[in-house]
């Protein structure tokens, strides 16, 4: 039981037989559609950069002995969206005036 479909030309394994072929479809980048494509070219990619880099933000904010959250940040280019996010957390949600 080792299926595999294409998913926006990627590879995804969609089930396995046993653990050991699930880590190896793991370490090949096999599991999960790839988040690179979601971030840069989805009709909603600024909403979804948005929201990752506020789950980020927050979990740099509960585990500051960890450097992930700001290499991630990094690597996937979202520094800007965290900024906005940090912006919206401190003013609060957006209010309508009368």
């Amino acid at each position: 039981m080792h299926q595999l479909r294409q998913i926006a030309g990627h590879t995804e394994v969609t089930g396995t037989c046993c653990i050991r072929t699930f880590g190896d479809a793991l370490l090949s980048g096999h599991v999960g559609t790839p988040i690179t494509h979601l971030l840069t070219n989805s009709t909603n990619s600024s909403e979804l950069r948005a929201w990752l880099a506020g789950i980020l933000v927050t979990f740099g904010r509960e585990h500051r002995d960890s450097q992930l959250p700001e290499e991630l940040l990094r690597g996937l280019e979202l520094k800007r969206a965290a900024e906005d996010s940090i912006s919206v957390q401190k003013d609060g949600p957006p209010r309508i005036r009368a």
